[in-house]
């Protein structure tokens, strides 16, 4: 894809953040493909989630984010609700009002979308950004990248409890600033890379 000279052509667009689908029939990617955007920043910015049908080929869009102004930023299906994604993002653009100063943010929170109404329905709301997302196989834990203690660090969050909790501490180790990797090997436990000591390590967590 190449927007040179911010000419926007329906044939230029990207597909990143790709998951294979539970039933492993499809492949599930972001894309700003197709977003209805009536400016070259908004035909740029706005992906939704596609679907590739992986015995016809087909692709059809899942989502249409872009009329509710949300930024998607990742997403995972549901393995209690296969089709059903938790999902990161947010509005772009909020003010953000203090005794002190008035300042702009893009909102990155944790949403779970429903595909059978489109509804999208806020499930862990805070300040930090919450983003990038992986669910353990019962579908009961999520772990994100989170911005809590103001350094990229891992968090978990129990869907039946509500309860969250921070997993790193970024002052002895942390994770990749963007693109972790988790391996689940049970459904409260995972591997993953971390940096320590300006080090790329593998390191094992408990969500117990």
């Amino acid at each position: 894809m190449d927007f040179n000279n911010d000419v926007y052509s329906p044939e230029l667009y990207w597909i990143h953040g790709f998951h294979y689908s539970l039933d492993g029939q499809s492949i599930f990617f972001k894309s700003n493909k197709d977003n209805g955007g009536s400016s070259i920043f908004d035909q740029k910015v706005y992906d939704n989630i596609w679907k590739l049908d992986l015995v016809t080929k087909e692709i059809e869009v899942i989502t249409d984010f872009f009329p509710l102004n949300f930024d998607l930023l990742d997403f995972v299906e549901d393995p209690k609700q296969e089709g059903n994604f938790y999902i990161s993002g947010g509005e772009r653009d909020v003010e953000v009002v203090t005794e002190d100063n008035v300042y702009f943010i893009d909102r990155v929170d944790i949403h779970y979308y429903n595909s059978m109404d489109n509804s999208l329905i806020p499930l862990f709301v805070s300040d930090e950004e919450t983003e990038y997302l992986s669910i353990d196989p019962t579908g009961e834990n999520l772990v994100f990248t989170t911005t809590a203690s103001g350094k990229s660090e891992l968090g978990s969050y129990n869907i039946s409890s509500q309860k969250q909790k921070q997993l790193t501490l970024s002052d002895g180790y942390r994770p990749l600033n963007r693109w972790y990797r988790i391996n689940w090997t049970s459904p409260t436990e995972f591997t993953t890379n971390v940096i320590r000591d300006g080090e790329l390590n593998f390191a094992t967590f408990s969500l117990e």
